[in-house]
């Protein structure tokens, strides 16, 4: 991450020092995480003034640049960035995955041609509580992960935590309809998916939609609805495929 930081702020100030006429003129290497040292000589009094104005851009610029960039790196990597506060993109994370879990989703599919939509539902969730649960590490050798299995490590190391399942489900079913959420309560997430409750089914109300609550862990074999939610949850919207 550094070095890419690193690698990205130093082309944006290249352009601009070429930009400005004065690339010949300064010496700048950005360091560390976002920083930079640079030295520059002026032969006249037109290029002095335009060193001048760079520095300007320089302390102005840099500091609003540095955290756009490394906003943008997190994000193609599926995190995002709250304030100072690092967190997995879920949304992200299921959209890139979905074309990965594609061969697995229509081998369930065929085995389930004609299945209404709640018993596709029940189809999916027993798929994924089948797998082992397992928590994932937060790092795995230098790479630091936060404790989340993508998709496709999901389905080939058959195993994964609730958020690992859930992400999974949610890359799966974003190419059907109808929508779904990942549901975060704490220490655990489960999912929710768009549609009308039965009488014995539980669910959460989000602006005038309804979701099924479906738990993803396993290992027990629990329906849609069957989970309760008490208390307050965040969710993430699944953008549809």
């Amino acid at each position: 991450m550094k070095t890419a930081l690193n690698r990205e702020l130093q082309k944006r100030i290249d352009a601009e020092a070429a930009r400005r006429g004065i690339a010949e003129h300064v010496h700048l290497k950005t360091e560390g995480w976002g920083g930079y040292r640079w030295d520059s000589r002026w032969p006249d009094d037109e290029v002095r003034r335009k060193l001048e104005a760079f520095e300007a851009w320089l302390k102005a610029e840099v500091p609003a640049r540095r955290g756009e960039i490394q906003e943008q790196l997190y994000r193609e990597r599926g995190f995002v960035l709250r304030g100072r506060e690092l967190a997995i993109d879920h949304n992200a994370i299921a959209r890139r995955a979905t074309p990965h879990v594609d061969e697995c989703l229509q081998e369930l599919l065929r085995s389930a041609e004609g299945y209404p939509t709640k018993q596709l539902v029940g189809l999916l969730l027993a798929f994924f509580q089948e797998l082992k649960y397992e928590v994932p590490p937060n790092k795995v050798g230098a790479k630091h992960i936060m404790g989340l299995w993508v998709p496709a490590e999901v389905l080939t190391e058959g195993k994964g935590d609730c958020d690992s399942k859930a992400v999974a489900f949610a890359a799966m079913w974003r190419r059907l309809q109808p929508r779904v959420i990942v549901i975060r309560v704490p220490n655990h997430a489960l999912i929710g998916v768009e549609a009308k409750p039965g009488p014995d089914e539980s669910y959460v109300q989000v602006g005038n939609r309804y979701y099924v609550l479906c738990e993803v862990a396993g290992p027990g074999k629990l329906r849609p609805g069957f989970q309760p939610l008490k208390g307050s949850f965040e969710y993430v919207t699944i953008d549809p495929a």
